[in-house]
């Protein structure tokens, strides 16, 4: 659900440096896209170090609505699928509906949001909640238009998530970023079956646009396996041959 753009709950609605004025730029925006605005909107205002706030779910309904769906815009809501999940299930990082939990020292008293304003929130909770496989089926999508490995890595983290395969976007993100793979063997738990699935969606995505980024991924994946005790191939390898064989 989007909230009205008028209505007072945004005089409450913080994020990383308070209070800003997030309505009249998402106005403005759904006027006249400028995406320099809307970059400066996404990292400074609604995102700040992989921390989501209220003002940020308040904003993605019109955003998912007035934003263009190429690379650069869809990097924001991978992000934003990769900060958001909590290991409770729904439970959204960001959007506590407890106010209590909103009432940081470092916001001025007549601006802290109230019980009323948590009903409020429940309508764009329910959103994300309801759109995020439309968002991350999107960000797949896009994958074609990705030119490096880091972007690439930053569009899959977000479906990756939201498909229960977190270790698989820490190991995306981490190959992208040159860690070894005894490196990234030693920093993460071994991938799950979920993980495992994700990523036999995930290759033929990038096999021909990434190819550094896929035989990585293929080498990581290999490699947890061995820690296991497991060859290293899937153990289920019936619809997708030797996950592991290297194109010549």
């Amino acid at each position: 659900m989007k909230l009205s753009l008028d209505g007072p709950i945004w005089t409450r609605l913080y994020g990383p440096y308070g209070v800003q004025p997030v309505a009249s730029t998402l106005e403005s925006l759904s006027c006249d896209w400028q995406q320099a605005v809307a970059d400066d909107l996404y990292w400074e205002r609604l995102h700040h170090q992989e921390t989501l706030y209220p003002v940020t779910y308040a904003a993605l309904p019109w955003l998912w609505e007035i934003a263009p769906k190429d690379a650069a815009n869809l990097d924001f809501f991978s992000q934003v699928l990769f900060c958001a999940t909590a290991p409770d299930g729904d439970a959204l990082n960001g959007l506590d509906l407890d106010v209590t939990a909103h009432a940081h020292k470092w916001l001025a008293q007549d601006i802290l949001l109230t019980w009323d304003d948590m009903n409020v929130l429940s309508g764009p909770r329910d959103w994300f909640l309801g759109h995020k496989i439309e968002i991350a089926d999107a960000c797949l999508a896009a994958l074609p238009q990705t030119l490096s490995e880091s972007s690439a890595a930053h569009l899959l983290a977000g479906p990756c998530v939201c498909a229960h395969a977190a270790t698989l976007a820490e190991a995306l993100r981490m190959v992208a970023n040159g860690l070894s793979t005894v490196e990234i063997g030693e920093d993460l738990e071994p991938f799950d079956s979920d993980d495992k699935r994700m990523l036999q969606r995930v290759l033929p995505r990038i096999e021909q646009s990434q190819p550094a980024l896929a035989l990585g991924l293929r080498d990581v994946a290999s490699h947890m396996q061995v820690l296991q005790g497991l060859d290293p191939i899937w153990e289920d390898c019936t619809k997708t041959g030797d996950l592991f064989t290297r194109g010549k």
